[in-house]
C-alpha cells in the first residue's frame, strides 16, 4: 500500500505521532537515510537506484522538504530515462506527499496525485491506481470537497467492476456512502451502505482477509453513523456493535490496527450515547479513545474530532473550565491541518459553549464562522439548494435575551466593555501596522545598501582585474620579450643560471598574475556566462586541489542578467572554498537547475561535516554569513543538512525573477 487508511477512510499521514517511540523512530530513520545514501553511491542507474531515491524522498519528508523534492526529482528523471513506470508513479506521488505533509498545501499535492494517476493509467498499473484513488479521495475529503471525492471513488468503482474485483468494489462503495453522509444525504448514504453489505456477503472465502474485515466493519460503522444522525440510536448501537466485533476479528499481527479501530468504534458509541442523552457513558467512551491517542496512535484529523467531542460533552455536564480547554485544543489542531469539517464543528461547539456562559458576543462570532464554513462546505457543488442559516446569536437574538433578562445595567456594562476592547484592539492593530511598516522600510534600506555595496565591489573587482591584465600584464610580457631577445643576442647567457632563473620567475609572475586577475573577476564569467565559468572553476579545482568536483547544470540555454550571474557565482565560489578549506572531502557535486519560477543550487560533499546550529549561531569561520546575506538579498532560501562525520548538503532556492 502507498499509504495507511483509517477506519473512517482518512489518510494516516506521516509525522502525526509525538510519542517517545516516534522520536526513536526518527533517529532510526536518519540512520536509514545514511545507509541508503551509501548504498546509492555503489550502484548504477537502474530500477534499484530509482527505488532507493524514492525511499530517500519519503524519508526526507520528516527532515528536509527540499531534500525530499531533490530525490523525488532525481527518481522521476531516472525513471523516465530507463522507462520504469512504477518508479515514475511513486516519484510523482512522493512530491505530492511533500506538499501535503510538510507544506500542508493540498491543492498542489492534488495536482501531483492527478499526474500520478494519469501515469498509472497510461501504463496500466491497476494495483497502484487503487491506492492512488484512495489517496486523492482522502485529500478532497480533508478539503471538504465531497463531489470531487465522490467522482474519484466512482471512477475507482467502475474500474473495479470491469475487473470484477469485489474487494475494491466494497472499498469504493464504502467511500461513496461516507461522502453522501457528510453532505447530510442520509437516505442516499444508507442505500450505498446496503449495496456494500450485499457485496460483502458475496466475498466468500476472502471475507476473513484483514483488509476485507476492515472494510466490512467500516460499512457497519457507517450504518451506525447514519442512524445516529437520523436519531435512531438503538439501530446505531446495534450496527456499531457489529463493527466492534468485526474489528476484534483482526489477526494478531494487526495489533495496532485492531486497537486503533476498536478505539474508533468506542468513540462513535460515545457519540451515539450522547444523542441518546446518556452523557456520563458517552464521556467515558470518548475518554477511552483519547487515552489511546495519547501514545501517538491517532492521526491529527481524528484527534481533533475526539477533543472537540469531549469538550462538548463536558459542556453539557456543566464542567466549563475543562470543556473550554478541550474545545480550544481541538480547534487548534483543526486549524493547523486545515480540516474543514473539524473547524466547522469546533466553531459550532464554541458558540454553544459561550452561549451557556452568557458571553453572547463571542457566541455570535463563533456561530457566524460556523455558518460561513458550513455554507462553504455545502456550496462546494455538493447540493443545488442552500439553506438560509440565521446567526443563532446574532443581534436580534442578543437583544431578545437582553430583553428577557430585563436588565439595562447589564447592557451598558457589556457595551462599555465591548467598546474598550474594540478601542484596545484598534490601537494595538495600528501600533502593529506601524511597527511592520518600519521593519519593512528597514529591510528595504538594508537590501538597497547590500545591493549598492555588492555592485560597487563587483565593479571595483572588474576594474582592478582589467587594470592588472592590461597594465602590469603588459609590462611583464614586455620584460620577458626583452630578456629573450638579450639571450638570443648573447648566447653565453644560456649558461647563466641566474639569468635563466630570472626568465623563469617572470613566467611564474605572469601565471600568478593571471590567477589573481581571474580570482578577482573571471573573464569567462563576463564573456561566456555563468555555466562556462563554473565549469572552468570546477575543472581547475579538480586539477590542482586533489578534490574531484562534478558540475551539473540544466535549463541554462539563455544567460541570466549580469548581476544575478555574479551573485550566484560568488555564492558557489564561497561554498566550494569552504569545501576545499574545511571539509576534508574527496568528492563534491554542484548542481544548478533552473525551474519555472526559481533557480536551485545544490552543493554536496563527502567531507567531515559540521554542527549546523553551532555554525549558524556563530556565523563565522566557514563563510555562512556571506552566503546567507547574498541569498537573503536575492529573496531566496538556504537549507543546510550536515552533521559531524556525515558530509554536507546545501540547498539554495532563488526566485528567478530577482
Amino acid at each position: 500500500m502507498l499509504t495507511g487508511i483509517s477506519a473512517k477512510g482518512q489518510q494516516v499521514l506521516p509525522g502525526d505521532s509525538t510519542s517517545d517511540a516516534a522520536r526513536t523512530g526518527m533517529q532510526l530513520l536518519r540512520l536509514r537515510i545514511t545507509a541508503i545514501q551509501k548504498q546509492l553511491e555503489n550502484i548504477g542507474n537502474d530500477t534499484t537506484a530509482v527505488k532507493l531515491m524514492n525511499e530517500l524522498a519519503k524519508a526526507y519528508i520528516n527532515f528536509s522538504y527540499d531534500s525530499s523534492l531533490l530525490y523525488s526529482s532525481k527518481a522521476r528523471e531516472l525513471s523516465t530515462r530507463i522507462s520504469y513506470p512504477q518508479g515514475l508513479v511513486t516519484a510523482i506521488l512522493q512530491k505530492g506527499y511533500a506538499e501535503e505533509v510538510v507544506k500542508n498545501n493540498r491543492d498542489t499535492a492534488i495536482v501531483y496525485y492527478q499526474q500520478a494517476i494519469e501515469a498509472a493509467k497510461k501504463n496500466k498499473l491497476n494495483g497502484m491506481l487503487d491506492d492512488l484513488y484512495s489517496i486523492i479521495h482522502n485529500s478532497y475529503v480533508y478539503k471538504g470537497n465531497f463531489p470531487l471525492a465522490m467522482t474519484i471513488a466512482n471512477e475507482g468503482l467502475e474500474a473495479a467492476k470491469k475487473r470484477d474485483d469485489r474487494r475494491q468494489m466494497l472499498h469504493y462503495t464504502s467511500l461513496i456512502a461516507a461522502a453522501y453522509f457528510r453532505q447530510g444525504l442520509n437516505e442516499q448514504a444508507l442505500a450505498e451502505y446496503r449495496k456494500g453489505e450485499t457485496i460483502a456477503g458475496n466475498l466468500g472465502e476472502y471475507e476473513k482477509a484483514s483488509h476485507n474485515l476492515v472494510t466490512i466493519a467500516d460499512i457497519y460503522y457507517g450504518f451506525g453513523d447514519v442512524y445516529n444522525s437520523m436519531g435512531d440510536t438503538s439501530a446505531a448501537l446495534r450496527y456499531l456493535e457489529k463493527a466492534y466485533n468485526k474489528f476484534r476479528e483482526l489477526d494478531s499481527d494487526k495489533t495496532f490496527w485492531k486497537k486503533y479501530m476498536v478505539a474508533n468504534t468506542l468513540y462513535m458509541m460515545g457519540v451515539v450515547n450522547k444523542t441518546a442523552g446518556n452523557l456520563p457513558k458517552a464521556l467515558q467512551y470518548v475518554r477511552q479513545t483519547l487515552d489511546f491517542c495519547k501514545n501517538g496512535n491517532c492521526n491529527l484529523y481524528e484527534k481533533a474530532a475526539y477533543y472537540l467531542q469531549a469538550g462538548d460533552l463536558l459542556r453539557l455536564l456543566g464542567k466549563y473550565d475543562e470543556a473550554g480547554k478541550q474545545l480550544y485544543y481541538g480547534k487548534k489542531i483543526a486549524e493547523e491541518i486545515k480540516h474543514a469539517e473539524n473547524k466547522r464543528d469546533a466553531y459550532y461547539y464554541l458558540s454553544l459553549y459561550y452561549s451557556d456562559l452568557k458571553k453572547f458576543d463571542s457566541a455570535w462570532q463563533y456561530n457566524k464562522q460556523y455558518a460561513l464554513l458550513k455554507d462553504s462546505i455545502i456550496n462546494e457543488r455538493t447540493r443545488f439548494r442552500t439553506e438560509e442559516i440565521n446567526a443563532i446569536y446574532g443581534i436580534a437574538e442578543k437583544d431578545s435575551k437582553i430583553a428577557w433578562q430585563n436588565n439595562l445595567r447589564n447592557i451598558l456594562i457589556a457595551s462599555f466593555l465591548f467598546l474598550l476592547l474594540t478601542l484596545g484592539l484598534l490601537y494595538s492593530r495600528n501600533r502593529l501596522r506601524q511597527r511592520n511598516r518600519y521593519q519593512q522600510e528597514l529591510n528595504h534600506q538594508q537590501n538597497e545598501l547590500f545591493n549598492a555595496i555588492s555592485l560597487a565591489q563587483e565593479q571595483e573587482r572588474k576594474r582592478i582585474a582589467q587594470d592588472i591584465h592590461d597594465s602590469l600584464g603588459s609590462v611583464l610580457s614586455a620584460a620577458k620579450l626583452k630578456m629573450v631577445e638579450l639571450k638570443d643576442e648573447l648566447p653565453e647567457l644560456n649558461m647563466d643560471e641566474k639569468f635563466l632563473s630570472g626568465i623563469g620567475l617572470l613566467d611564474e609572475a605572469s601565471s600568478e598574475l593571471r590567477n589573481i586577475s581571474y580570482n578577482i573577476m573571471p573573464a569567462t564569467l563576463t564573456k561566456l556566462g555563468l555555466v562556462p565559468a563554473l565549469k572552468n572553476l570546477t575543472n581547475k579545482i579538480s586539477t590542482y586541489k586533489g578534490l574531484q568536483v562534478a558540475f551539473i547544470a540544466h535549463e541554462f540555454e539563455i544567460r541570466l542578467n549580469e548581476q544575478n550571474e555574479l551573485s550566484i557565482y560568488r555564492i558557489i565560489l564561497e561554498l566550494i572554498n569552504n569545501v576545499v578549506k574545511h571539509a576534508g572531502a574527496t568528492k563534491a557535486t554542484i548542481q544548478l537547475v533552473k525551474y519555472t519560477g526559481y533557480i536551485n543550487i545544490t552543493v554536496e560533499d563527502n567531507g567531515k561535516g559540521f554542527d549546523v546550529q553551532k555554525a549558524h549561531n556563530e556565523r563565522k569561520g566557514i563563510g555562512l554569513g556571506s552566503v546567507a546575506a547574498r541569498v537573503e538579498y536575492l529573496k531566496g532560501t538556504l537549507d543546510i543538512d550536515s552533521a559531524p562525520g556525515k558530509g554536507t548538503i546545501i540547498i539554495i532556492d532563488i526566485p528567478s525573477g530577482n
